[in-house]
């Protein structure tokens, strides 16, 4: 019998960290699950108190623990609960996480410095946590092409130097959050490929910078906001497959950049009916 990622990882969570490592050789299945960024996370949250996190002094945890630890919990330890790893940039630390399937961690929230978060097919489930929304430094957001369910958080909309925010091929819920339209840097937004509902929110229209807007394959309803002309960078536009009913805005079509405009297999003709 095969076990799921999911619940090996928490099978071994509850384990010491220190005794991890003779676990490792059971099965390729465990060993994939107990020496991933994401285990390590979980393992150190559930056995080291939160008071340690940012505080911990790099030559004392060699001292007591490090040699006791695998690789990447070594890594973790240094990323989470030191000084070194708090004030570090981080902009890769979530390529480094090698997901196995389960949920998105809480913890990442205690990464005030990352940059990235970049899950792109990875067997990811669960909702979104709202506390992504304290990642003030994060500049991208990708959670495409997994099992991601429940709304899309609003506090995601509190990121203002998000630039590209992809949660397409999903199964996200609900409607598009209007405080999406606070993220004045974002770039590419793509939430394409869930089953979103409701009106296309008028606040998108605030997005100056925006180069890609891709909400098709969803069951949003009403028309499209006209105000959308108004996005002087938008390169792409991707809005077929909905219940959207009225016109495309003529507007859309006279945008000096735009290459793509979907609402129908073929590319629409500005002022065409949905």
């Amino acid at each position: 019998m095969i076990i799921p990622n999911d619940i090996l990882h928490d099978i071994f969570v509850w384990v010491n960290p220190q005794s991890i490592s003779k676990y490792m050789t059971l099965s390729k299945a465990v060993h994939q699950v107990l020496t991933s960024y994401w285990f390590a996370v979980s393992n150190l949250e559930r056995h080291l108190p939160n008071s340690m996190k940012g505080k911990g002094s790099f030559d004392l945890v060699y001292r007591h623990m490090w040699q006791h630890l695998p690789d990447t919990h070594q890594q973790v330890y240094y990323d989470i609960y030191t000084d070194a790893g708090k004030a570090a940039e981080l902009q890769v630390w979530a390529r480094r996480y090698q997901v196995v399937g389960g949920h998105i961690p809480t913890q990442l929230a205690n990464l005030v410095s990352l940059k990235q978060v970049c899950f792109f097919r990875t067997s990811l489930r669960g909702c979104i946590p709202c506390t992504l929304g304290k990642l003030a430094n994060l500049v991208e957001l990708d959670l495409a092409d997994n099992d991601v369910v429940g709304v899309i958080p609003k506090e995601l909309g509190f990121l203002g130097n998000l630039a590209i925010l992809k949660l397409c091929s999903n199964n996200l819920c609900g409607s598009i959050p209007e405080e999406l339209g606070f993220l004045v840097s974002l770039e590419v937004l793509n939430v394409s490929g869930n089953k979103l509902t409701g009106k296309i929110p008028e606040t998108l229209c605030n997005l100056t910078q925006l180069q890609e807007l891709h909400l098709g394959y969803n069951m949003l309803t009403g028309g499209i906001p006209s105000g959308l002309g108004g996005l002087l960078q938008l390169k792409s536009a991707t809005l077929m497959q909905n219940r959207l009913t009225g016109s495309v805005p003529k507007q859309l079509g006279d945008l000096p950049n735009i290459v793509q405009l979907d609402n129908k297999p073929q590319p629409i003709k500005r002022g065409s009916s949905i």
